[in-house]
């Protein structure tokens, strides 16, 4: 008999956020286990659907209204409770959700469940982000995974026991049947803009700290000498007005679309191929999974170069890296790519064949798997 596995999410409906969890639920379905993924923020009803996997949507609201709002966290910790009685999971695994009390204490009436968590990035700035980490050690029972080295130190700072952190990287797998002329040709049909523009896109919260208005001011800069260029923005926050307001300011305010979340019309695979370049302009996720997608669909990237970015981008061989806050480096080398295309291309390819052979799909299915079957050293040992 198949165990059941249950994973807890914030949301499934942006790629930034659910891509890895999609891969790996995806992965570990039919085979090995009964998966099922509870969405905490999803409108129940969502359209969201991974093959071979139950969605649970909670609808319980945004985050930062939990947080403000105690009865919130009330409706989240009885929705979670409901959830664990009706399906009696044998693996919880909380994958970046911000509800880990309300898991903890819907879950004190189920001792034989092992729980897990994911920490894949800061989901607020760093000092809070330590803090939460410490608040959050007398509630840690079992492993705890990070896709990359870099946010061990911030656990490790917070009191939690280093055998207790697991290493597992991302993976990229995307299904490229579309061509990028019919990927392009749909991206640009949406958006309402010709097919012959070139197009940067990033993905990102609609934060400060993600420092979107450096890409703004590049593309001010590219609409200059390249007046088909435009820049495409996906993504949730509470800076869209004013991201709105500051490109409105500049010559790039007509070129700049900003999108909460990519639309049912539109799949993975033609936001990553039917972009002509991504752009990531900080340095808060490591490893960012957009950015791993967009090179395995050949898209070249350009990056800020520190750690998580380093892992991906070797300059000018699998991409581009440009020092932090440097706004004209996006500009100068999306030019070279628009115009140095034979070069571009062999990049592409090189950025590609990188990814791919980098971060292949299986050894992340069977890395966690090895975790929930207590085939892994250190933390994992207490899982059955």
């Amino acid at each position: 008999m198949k165990r059941r596995l249950l994973f807890i999410a914030p949301s499934l409906q942006l790629p930034s956020d659910s891509s890895q969890l999609r891969l790996l639920s995806a992965g570990l379905a039919g085979e090995h286990f009964d998966v099922h993924v509870a969405a905490i923020c999803d409108p129940v009803g969502s359209p969201t659907s991974i093959s071979n996997v139950t969605i649970h949507s909670l609808g319980i609201g945004p985050a930062q209204k939990r947080r403000r709002a105690p009865h919130h966290a009330v409706a989240l910790a009885g929705s979670i409770g409901e959830l664990l009685k009706s399906l009696r999971p044998d693996i919880v695994h909380s994958w970046d959700a911000n509800a880990r009390l309300e898991i903890a204490w819907a879950s004190q009436n189920f001792p034989s469940i092992h729980r897990v968590e994911t920490i894949s990035s800061p989901t607020m700035p760093l000092s809070h982000f330590r803090q939460m980490l410490r608040n959050r050690i007398t509630t840690w029972k079992g492993p705890v995974v990070v896709p990359h080295r870099s946010l061990i130190e911030h656990l490790t700072d917070a009191g939690c026991p280093e055998e207790q952190i697991v290493l597992i990287p991302p993976a990229v797998s995307l299904d490229q049947k579309s061509s990028r002329s019919d990927a392009k040709r749909n991206l640009t049909d949406y958006l309402g803009l010709p097919e012959s523009i070139y197009l940067a896109t990033t993905f990102a919260p609609l934060q400060p700290r993600f420092r979107l208005k450096d890409l703004v001011w590049a593309t001010d800069l590219l609409t200059c000498i390249c007046d088909d260029f435009h820049l495409l923005i996906v993504g949730r926050g509470n800076q869209k007005t004013r991201l709105r307001k500051f490109a409105s300011q500049t010559e790039a305010a007509s070129h700049v679309h900003i999108l909460d979340s990519p639309p049912e019309k539109l799949t993975a695979a033609d936001l990553f191929l039917g972009s002509d370049v991504y752009w990531n302009a900080n340095l808060i996720t490591p490893l960012a999974s957009p950015m791993l997608h967009s090179m395995a669909a050949s898209t070249p990237a350009i990056s800020v170069l520190g750690s998580g970015t380093s892992d991906l981008i070797r300059h000018q061989e699998t991409g581009f890296a440009v020092n932090f806050g440097a706004r004209d480096e996006f500009a100068r080398w999306t030019k070279y790519l628009i115009e140095q295309v034979e070069s571009a291309n062999q990049l592409c390819l090189q950025g590609q064949s990188f990814a791919e052979q980098n971060f292949p799909l299986d050894v992340m299915v069977h890395r966690y798997l090895d975790l929930y079957e207590g085939r892994q050293q250190g933390s994992a040992s207490h899982l059955p």
